[in-house]
């Protein structure tokens, strides 16, 4: 009979072992979605707050990261403008679309600083759909 119990509660405690390891890995998972989504809102936030670029928050790495996690190649205009908000500039030319944002501006009392050197950065869209990886280039 001794025995036994020992048996039975060597069970027990496997179980209840086995059932904490199952809990602890399942918050870390959690733990780790919960870090990526405010990773990815801190980012959008900080894009769209820097909206003339005069905080010098928006760079290309904060645009790869939004473009990765939003998975944004390939979607419409729309998509990406609920992502990066509302372009600086908008640019036509025969079948292509191109939204364009300002980056690391010189400014004033935020507010573009009239003869300074501007770096934008352009997204490229065809058939409404985002088909390229963006260009940075500097406007003097």
């Amino acid at each position: 009979m001794c025995l036994q119990n020992m048996v039975f509660i060597k069970s027990i405690f496997s179980v209840i072992s086995l059932l904490f390891f199952i809990s602890c890995k399942s918050n870390s998972i959690e733990n780790k979605n919960l870090e990526k989504i405010n990773s990815n809102q801190s980012n959008l936030n900080d894009w769209k707050k820097d909206s003339l670029g005069c905080q010098h928050l928006r760079n290309s790495d904060l645009i790869d990261r939004l473009i990765s996690e939003n998975s944004l190649m390939g979607k419409s205009q729309k998509d990406f403008t609920n992502v990066f908000g509302k372009p600086n500039e908008i640019k036509i030319s025969g079948n292509q679309l191109f939204l364009v944002y300002f980056l690391n501006s010189i400014c004033e009392e935020e507010k573009l600083t009239a003869d300074s050197d501007k770096t934008k950065v352009r997204f490229k869209f065809i058939q409404n759909k985002l088909i390229e990886s963006p260009s940075v280039f500097e406007v003097q």
